[in-house]
């Protein structure tokens, strides 16, 4: 491993900040995984799209 102004960064030899000589994995599109990311990614643009209660917005008002 060699520490660059970017963290550790992969030598020469390829390895990552894992170490070991193993080939990193890739995650599989359609994978087992990806209904939890698809479920997560649902839930974070719902909380987007959600109005922010007047209660909060007077909080936030308070503390400017």
């Amino acid at each position: 491993m060699i520490q660059g102004a970017q963290g550790l960064v992969a030598d020469k030899k390829g390895r990552g900040a894992g170490g070991g000589d193993r080939p990193s994995r890739r995650k599989k599109p359609g994978g087992p995984e990806s209904h939890v990311a698809n479920a997560l990614k649902t839930a974070y643009e719902d909380a987007v799209r959600e109005e922010v209660p007047d209660e909060f917005l007077d909080l936030l008002g308070k503390l400017s």
